[in-house]
């Protein structure tokens, strides 16, 4: 299994983040690991990562947080494959 976040539409289409057990910091700022020059994005926004089978999202406090599914995501949530993330739509996948 290799499971990945996707966009799916928007100026980042197709791009693909593989979930790894070190976290990848996500966000609008050069220094984050994925950088996405967005004005929805904050400028650390969020992680993403992997503890054995689980995808764990984190949100980074951002001021309008982080939607899973278009619900608020919690500081930290598990992700199930299929599952929308953020404001660059986007699904977990395999």
């Amino acid at each position: 299994m290799n499971p990945r976040l996707r966009a799916l539409s928007g100026p980042y289409k197709d791009l693909e983040i593989p979930f790894e057990e070190q976290p990848k910091n996500i966000g609008r700022a050069e220094n984050n690991d994925v950088v996405l020059k967005d004005n929805l994005v904050s400028n650390d926004h969020f992680q993403i990562w992997r503890e054995g089978v689980d995808l764990l999202f984190k949100d980074l406090r951002t001021r309008n947080g982080t939607f899973v599914n278009g619900q608020p995501g919690l500081c930290r949530s598990m992700l199930a494959i299929s599952q929308s993330l953020g404001g660059i739509e986007g699904a977990v996948e395999t």
